[in-house]
């Protein structure tokens, strides 16, 4: 049975005997932590080992870039809900090297692309 974010949260507040929320938005203590921790703990556990069922394929845009690049070299922009690069490739097969670059992780560097 899949939970919703709120019922997800509501059901760890109770199990830490805390009142359950139905909302981020309530004017509680609990609430407003939960709306602070829950996206970032998601992220994290979904970031934390490559789950099938959060893994999808995606072609990337390349991005003019105004440095200077070698040949065979890419900047790519990610999708705005990236979280986590589990291979790259191309029409030819993986890509054996490639480099994230951003501390945001905005783009790939891709080697022999």
């Amino acid at each position: 049975m899949a939970l919703s974010d709120i019922a997800l949260c509501a059901r760890a507040l109770v199990m830490i005997g805390a009142a359950p929320i139905v909302s981020f938005e309530d004017d509680t203590a609990e609430a407003e932590v939960a709306g602070m921790l829950y996206p970032a703990i998601r992220d994290g556990m979904l970031a934390a080992y490559p789950w099938r069922f959060a893994a999808r394929d995606a072609w990337l845009a390349r991005r003019e870039s105004e440095d200077v690049l070698g040949a065979g070299e890419g900047m790519f922009v990610l999708p705005g809900d990236f979280i986590r690069l589990l291979s790259l490739e191309t029409g030819g097969g993986a890509v054996p090297e490639f480099e994230l670059v951003q501390p945001e992780f905005e783009l790939v560097q891709g080697a022999g692309i």
